[in-house]
């Protein structure tokens, strides 16, 4: 199986906030339903194990996808991210590895 993971190293976030990055790439990524969970033309939740994943590590945020599909996904997240919005505060992503 392919898993790939973003680690955002400038960046902090609380752990309440981490839902906060999930909502913000899933407006900015919103055509690929394996980030939000949510089908695109009901906006209804699709039950499954979520393959692309938001969670702190070690304090710092990180995104996480697993599987080929998701992997294929993250690299446009990796590519397209240059900053995020938390609590209409616009973070500069400076570093991702």
């Amino acid at each position: 199986m392919k898993k790939a993971t973003l680690y955002f190293n400038n960046i902090k976030l609380n752990p309440s906030q981490i839902n906060k990055l999930r909502g913000y790439v899933g407006n900015v990524f919103a055509e690929h339903d394996l980030i939000h969970n949510h089908d695109n033309v009901t906006g209804k939740s699709i039950y499954r194990y979520p393959l692309i994943q938001f969670k702190i590590i070690d304090n710092t945020p990180c995104i996480i996808a697993m599987t080929e599909k998701a992997v294929q996904i993250f690299t446009k997240i990796f590519m397209g991210l240059d900053e995020i919005v938390i609590d209409g505060r616009k973070i500069p992503i400076n570093e991702k590895i």
